[in-house]
């Protein structure tokens, strides 16, 4: 569960405000904080990549890579396929590969909206490479990637690929802080980006805070996740109050693909 966040910085006094603030917000609705988000957990280079006309996008998937700061030459890549119909999702399994790391993913993302109905459900899947060399054309993730060529049918595999909108974040993840809902522990991070140009990294980009909570079946105590809903409800109150919610932000991806002029209707759920 994500809710964007205008003020803060890191690591500093602003996290600590904020996680003031959102102890006092959800202890109204019957759920509490532990911990503080003061453990830096990673640093990273984030691109997304995709062709000049954002064909991969189009498509319906996105092409993230992460690289630790001053650590190497490994890339990851991430291929992601996220659509609100669970079974459409479900129906993008991914074949996992030799240079795969970890087994394909599908996972629901739960995003507050400043509407009716609230609440939005996402569902993906994912898969992960690692790998030392840039994905340069279409035809390599295609290759890395089980069944991404017959997904996208047409296609031209020398189409160059190209960081999206020229832009490379800062990656800085802080957790450390729980959210106890009833039975269940949720883990709390707050995902912080800068502009990783050192002449526009003064001030962060975007700062998203975030709730995640899992099981190996998918079934939750129903009050529990009653309570999860609202917590999410009384953020979304509390927004028209303070500055900690930001109404009009986009998803990490969406931000990216705004500075390519690239991005779709559907956006605001993306």
């Amino acid at each position: 569960m994500c809710y964007w966040v205008e003020q803060a910085d890191v690591p500093h006094e602003g996290v600590k405000a904020f996680w003031t603030w959102l102890t006092a917000a959800v202890k109204k609705v019957g759920a509490k904080t532990e911990g503080a988000l003061t453990k830096v957990d990673k640093r990273r280079q984030v691109r997304f990549y995709d062709t000049e006309d954002c064909f991969l996008r189009w498509s319906g998937y996105v092409l993230r890579e992460r690289r630790k700061l001053n650590k190497g030459k490994k890339r990851q890549f991430t291929l992601k396929y996220r659509h609100p119909d669970r079974f459409i999702a479900q129906a993008r399994r991914m074949k996992p590969t030799k240079s795969a790391t970890g087994k394909p993913k599908f996972e629901e993302d739960i995003k507050g909206l400043f509407a009716k109905p609230y609440l939005a459900s996402l569902y993906s899947f994912s898969s992960k490479i690692q790998v030392e060399e840039p994905l340069e054309k279409l035809r390599a993730p295609v290759g890395y990637f089980g069944n991404l060529g017959r997904r996208l049918g047409k296609y031209d595999p020398k189409a160059s690929l190209v960081s999206v909108g020229d832009f490379a974040a800062r990656e800085t993840v802080l957790v450390g802080g729980f959210l106890e809902l009833g039975s269940i522990i949720a883990e709390c991070a707050l995902v912080v980006w800068h502009d990783a140009s050192p002449e526009k990294a003064a001030k962060p980009e975007i700062v998203e805070f975030s709730f995640r909570y899992e099981n190996e079946v998918g079934e939750f105590e129903g009050r529990s996740v009653e309570t999860a809903f609202r917590v999410f409800r009384s953020l979304q109150a509390q927004a028209s109050q303070d500055e900690w919610v930001d109404k009009g932000s986009k998803t990490k991806t969406a931000f990216v693909y705004d500075k390519a002029k690239c991005n779709l209707a559907s956006d605001e759920l993306d």
